[in-house]
């Protein structure tokens, strides 16, 4: 396998297709077939894997991540278990394979539908900063004269349409082209609304910063987490925390938390940040439906 792909053209090249499903958003090619009685279990355990694959490196593993998520197109085949590749793109790819535009399409087909409760409604997309790393690397080796870079550029950028594969070095792309090229890869019409719908998903940095989300992303982490994680995480947890929380518990089951949250007496303070550390990377990188 080359160690490039020669963008986006290269990765839907790479396999043929074999059959193809309806989705509600169209029709995607398939390249691998469902089995007659799909499980959804098993689904989310070939998810767990490649995933794991990916990072640890695995030769097929990657191909698969770089023909189906654009940011992946122009990195090294070498460096893509470096490039922070979440579940959820390997959900993604994984749904691509079997046909379908996302999970949840996939998931659809299974007869299991996305709670209701889950106010998440843009598709699968990398974190904001995947993207700036994605343009930055596009940036870098457009500058430095990579070929294969040519061919993105002169297909949308309008200044850039005649410039020869061995000029791209010396055309001055710059970043914010880069960045208007990975936005299209991805269906925006530019950055700055890639950035918007990205921006949605409301990153969280800290375990307090729960207490800044949706109503409804409040009560799928209470819904998902249950009592005995959250009673050690209040322990040390803001006034304001507590108000988001309890606004979103009926009173019933607050006063269950905080009896139980008592109830454990002193807990070390390293205990309780673990705990909270958990929670916090179980809302970053868990799908609701894993």
């Amino acid at each position: 396998m080359s160690s490039l792909y020669n963008c986006r053209s290269c990765a839907s090249s790479a396999a043929q297709p074999a059959t193809t499903n309806s989705s509600k958003e169209g029709d995607m090619t398939a390249t691998r077939e469902l089995p007659d009685r799909p499980s959804l279990e098993n689904l989310r355990k070939r998810a767990k894997a490649l995933h794991r694959q990916i990072t640890a490196g695995d030769g097929e593993a990657i191909t698969r991540a770089q023909q189906h998520l654009p940011r992946l197109g122009c990195v090294e085949a070498a460096d893509v278990a470096t490039q922070g590749v979440t579940l959820q793109e390997v959900q993604y790819i994984i749904a691509v394979e079997y046909g379908y535009n996302k999970w949840q399409d996939l998931l659809a087909r299974l007869g299991e539908q996305r709670p209701r409760s889950w106010p998440r409604k843009i598709p699968v997309r990398p974190g904001l900063p995947n993207l700036e790393r994605g343009a930055a690397m596009l940036h870098r080796a457009a500058q430095e004269g990579r070929p294969w870079c040519a061919s993105r550029f002169r297909g949308r950028i309008v200044r850039l349409a005649d410039v020869p594969d061995d000029e791209i070095g010396g055309a001055g792309v710059t970043i914010e082209e880069a960045r208007q090229i990975i936005a299209t890869d991805y269906g925006y019409a530019s950055w700055a609304d890639l950035d918007a719908e990205v921006g949605r998903l409301r990153p969280v940095h800290t375990f307090e910063s729960l207490a800044e989300l949706e109503d409804a992303e409040i009560r799928e982490i209470i819904a998902r987490l249950g009592r005995d994680r959250l009673s050690v995480a209040l322990k040390t947890v803001s006034d304001h925390f507590k108000e988001r929380f309890s606004a979103n518990m009926t009173g019933k089951e607050w006063q269950a938390l905080t009896e139980a949250t008592e109830e454990l007496g002193p807990i070390p303070q390293t205990e309780v940040e673990a705990v909270q550390l958990e929670i916090l990377h179980k809302f970053r990188s868990d799908d609701p439906l894993v």
